[in-house]
């Protein structure tokens, strides 16, 4: 049983998701004929493949929004990274926890100065083939 430590931000995805929605309830309405005076088919084949792809990014954003970033499971701590699966790292490698404050890194001016909240884990010394 998977054991959630700490959670994403599901705000930010699910934010990201209400444009592409639009874009999905939009499209699919076009490509279902129910919009009058489009009656085209290829204006309804070009929505039906904008609706397709609205619909895998709502998709993809949910199901980013329901991931979680630490989970400890089996003696594992799970640590999502990427898209793929977690990296597992073994609990016995685990020191501590540390919090703490960094730059966004991203660009443009208001930006440039931000400040995020990051989370350190800090490893044992001796586990040299997890460095």
């Amino acid at each position: 049983m998977k054991d959630v430590w700490l959670q994403n931000n599901r705000r930010v995805f699910l934010t990201g998701a209400v444009l592409p929605g639009c874009i999905l309830a939009i499209t699919a309405f076009v490509a279902a004929g129910l919009v009058p005076g489009v009656d085209f088919a290829w204006i309804q084949m070009i929505a039906s493949c904008v609706a397709l792809l609205a619909a895998v990014m709502v998709i993809a954003l949910i199901w980013q929004a329901s991931r979680p970033r630490i989970a400890f499971e089996d003696g594992h701590v799970l640590v999502y990274l990427r898209m793929a699966a977690p990296v597992r790292v073994p609990l016995e490698v685990v020191e501590a926890f540390l919090l703490g404050q960094g730059r966004t890194g991203l660009t443009g001016k208001q930006l440039q100065n931000a400040q995020v909240r990051t989370v350190v884990i800090r490893l044992a010394e001796k586990a040299e083939s997890w460095h």
